[in-house]
């Protein structure tokens, strides 16, 4: 099972400075991905009743930016999925790994996330 996110999410270095800039624009933002992500989880996925899964992230990108920001999204991803119940919960129960792989895609930024049955 696949699930593409079209753009980018928020980085961890974006999260944070606007955390520091005002007490409520972090949340707005981590609404904001959230919702964006459970759009698309409700457009592409059926539930994934088959757990604890493998999930593995294939990150698309300019390149500019750090992985281990990049790979903060993961946060907006699985939050998105259980407010979209495609997915139980995100603990340990349903979550076995989590793999992040990064490119360089300067023309389609995305990210593609497959869940493996364990």
């Amino acid at each position: 099972m696949k699930l593409v996110i079209e753009g980018t999410l928020c980085t961890l270095n974006e999260y944070i400075n606007e955390e520091r800039t005002h007490k409520y624009r972090a949340s707005k933002i981590k609404k904001q991905e959230t919702n964006k992500c459970i759009i698309y989880a409700k457009n592409q996925l059926q539930p994934i009743t088959d757990i604890p899964v493998n999930v593995v992230c294939d990150w698309y990108t300019t390149g500019r930016k750090d992985p281990d920001n990049i790979a903060f999204g993961i946060k907006f991803i699985l939050d998105g999925l259980v407010k979209a119940e495609m997915l139980a919960n995100d603990g340990h129960k349903q979550i076995n790994s989590i793999h992040h792989n990064f490119y360089v895609d300067k023309k389609n930024q995305r990210v593609e996330v497959e869940f493996k049955g364990v």
